[in-house]
């Protein structure tokens, strides 16, 4: 649990580049997330921090979080810039292309409860797999994950 709180990224600022393939328009997006106050408690089993997000200088959200861990079902890893496909297409904007800069790479926590995911971003691949390999053995502990006998 300290590895995991210790690792975890203060502040990770980049720009999406996104561009819709049907009209031809093509938009920016300047934005950070900073991840301050993360405490990790393994006898709660859970994450706390407060995280600040900022889309073209202006505050979208600055708040608590936190993530029980037996409440985590899936772990994964990749590029900032295929997540914000999924969620473009999910929305309904398939057309929308991303591009992001500098390479973000988003680890995603998904969950069963009311907030259904949590991620943090990192600018280094190899850490966010490697505190995600720390997540996945601190949720095993807790006794989440997927419990399917089969």
């Amino acid at each position: 649990m300290k590895f995991i709180q210790d690792k975890l990224p203060g502040k990770v600022n980049y720009i999406l580049y996104i561009h819709d393939n049907v009209t031809g328009i093509d938009g920016t997006l300047k934005g950070s997330l900073e991840l301050t106050n993360v405490s990790a408690d393994a006898g709660r089993c859970r994450i706390d921090d407060h995280w600040r997000m900022t889309q073209n200088g202006e505050t979208r959200f600055d708040e608590d979080g936190w993530v029980d861990l037996r409440q985590v079902q899936e772990i994964l890893v990749m590029p900032m810039d295929q997540r914000q496909q999924q969620v473009r297409a999910k929305a309904g904007h398939p057309e929308q292309s991303v591009k992001v800069d500098p390479p973000v790479f988003v680890l995603i926590l998904k969950r069963s409860d009311a907030i259904k995911e949590s991620n943090f971003k990192f600018y280094d691949e190899t850490l966010a797999n490697r505190v995600a390999k720390a997540l996945q053995h601190a949720v095993d502990l807790c006794g989440g994950g997927r419990q399917e006998p089969f």
